[in-house]
């Protein structure tokens, strides 16, 4: 229990928006509530734009818990654009409206989930006006689109013997372009298990994934859409504590400097479309306010007119989901986002990673003579009979580890992938490694002919060893 002087019984209210997490149990719907004191709602609107955002360090504030809804519940709550609003309690209310939940401490070295709250919804739909000060903060307005992938840096050769290197982070994705000694070049995705997963996460030797950066030229990140398990392993800390001079929780958060100060890129955020919570806000702003050596902010904009654009041997694409399908926030969060292909001199090689978005919402140009795929969404549920045929003997990688979710993998997406000539491997299947790095469960696809190969030791010190 942490230290607080929060009144008995004294319900604070929050905004929220609530998402549901893949997979259902018996016992109800596990839902993530990222949460916004209406106090700090009302501090937001008192100040200007600009002001807002000097000042959000000190002012912008969320809570984010978990909790199991019922399944009518969750339904009314979810899938649609609309926020709810809640008041919330430590003390346990004896109240039979009141929902038991717990705070979320997101972050490598904390254990899973602290303090208890009661939550009881008051309102299923808050008005948009209610929440406009967020709008201009969430979509950084004051962020200009980048012109060019010069905002990344120069463009470092795979040479003949790179890969893409999808690193075991459990429940998660964390891939990267790296060259012949497998060291990265690009990373795509920064994920990390939500705190119920945490038991996924490998158990057992190092990992740091920024143990070969050069302080001149940071290796940048390309963020395929705002997840937490797509970007997670920025956070250093997360717990709950009491704000005694504001009278309300919240989230204690800090991130990791030698993560957030390097140049990230991501498609502009949308508020209302993606119904983005306010811990993906104050990630996206606190990017916005990080200064580069350039002295240009670590948050880079992918250009709204462009389709793709090249960096170097990797290909960035824009993500956008085929007329009439789906639009619910989460559909749309994963399906207007980025996916990379990585391509050799040759073209003999392509290897297209997805982030959450479904082959239908990546252009049919780059499905073509694929011989490597990272799995969207984990190895989850796709659009039926959309996975791209395999170029001779191809590898599709899933970043996932078995009973966190029931559909994930799914086995209709494992039954297509092999009938249409894929060899799955799993970053779930750990195994040791011959240097210093332990058991883990990182898998190589292959751009040549010929394996990458670490020769410097830094790769083991990092746990990074892809030839194991």
């Amino acid at each position: 229990m942490q230290d607080h002087h929060q009144k008995n019984h004294e319900w604070i209210e929050y905004f929220a928006s609530i998402e549901v997490i893949d997979g259902e149990l018996e016992s109800g719907v596990r839902v993530i509530i990222d949460a916004i004191p209406r106090g700090v709602i009302a501090e937001l609107k008192a100040l200007s734009p600009e002001q807002a955002v000097e000042h959000f360090e000190e002012k912008f504030a969320f809570l984010l818990l978990t909790t199991k809804f019922s399944p009518d519940l969750a339904a009314s709550l979810v899938n649609k654009k609309n926020w709810a609003s809640l008041s919330l309690t430590h003390i346990d209310p004896t109240d039979e409206n009141a929902i038991e939940a717990q705070s979320v401490n997101f972050s490598i070295d904390e254990d899973g989930t602290g303090q208890t709250f009661w939550i009881k919804i008051e309102q299923k739909e808050v008005p948009k006006s209610e929440l406009s000060v967020l709008v201009s903060l969430a979509e950084v307005d004051f962020l200009a689109d980048c012109d060019t992938l010069d905002c990344l840096g120069e463009p470092r050769s795979i040479d003949e013997h790179g890969g893409i290197a999808v690193y075991d982070v459990g429940q998660a994705n964390l891939c990267a372009v790296v060259d012949t000694y497998e060291h990265p070049i690009l990373f795509f995705d920064l994920g990390w298990p939500l705190p119920f997963n945490k038991r996924s996460a490998r158990q057992h030797g190092p990992f740091d994934p920024f143990i070969l950066d050069d302080p001149d030229t940071k290796i940048p990140i390309v963020l395929s859409h705002l997840d937490w398990d797509h970007w997670g392993f920025a956070y250093k800390s997360g717990q709950a504590r009491y704000d005694n001079k504001r009278g309300f929780w919240k989230s204690e958060v800090s991130y990791h400097d030698e993560i957030m100060s390097r140049p990230w890129l991501m498609r502009r955020p949308r508020f209302h479309r993606h119904k983005l919570g306010p811990s993906h806000i104050h990630l996206v702003l606190t990017l916005s306010q990080t200064p580069l050596e350039d002295l240009t902010p670590a948050l880079k904009i992918w250009p709204a007119k462009r389709s793709r654009m090249d960096w170097g041997a990797c290909t960035i694409i824009r993500c956008s989901p085929e007329p009439g399908t789906i639009t619910t926030p989460a559909f749309l969060r994963n399906n207007e986002s980025l996916a990379l292909m990585a391509a050799s001199t040759s073209n003999q090689y392509k290897v297209l990673l997805c982030g959450d978005a479904d082959y239908p919402s990546i252009g049919a140009s780059y499905k073509r003579r694929l011989t490597g795929i990272v799995a969207p969404h984990h190895g989850g549920s796709v659009t039926s009979w959309s996975i791209p045929p395999a170029s001779g003997v191809g590898q599709m990688v899933m970043s996932t580890y078995p009973g966190c979710y029931s559909n994930v993998p799914s086995v209709n997406t494992e039954t297509e992938a092999r009938d249409k000539g894929w060899e799955i491997r799993k970053t779930c299947n750990r195994r040791h490694c011959h240097g210093s790095c332990g058991n883990n469960g990182n898998q190589l696809i292959e751009l040549s002919p010929y394996q990458p190969e670490c020769g410097c030791g830094q790769v083991p010190r990092g746990g990074l060893c892809l030839s194991l």
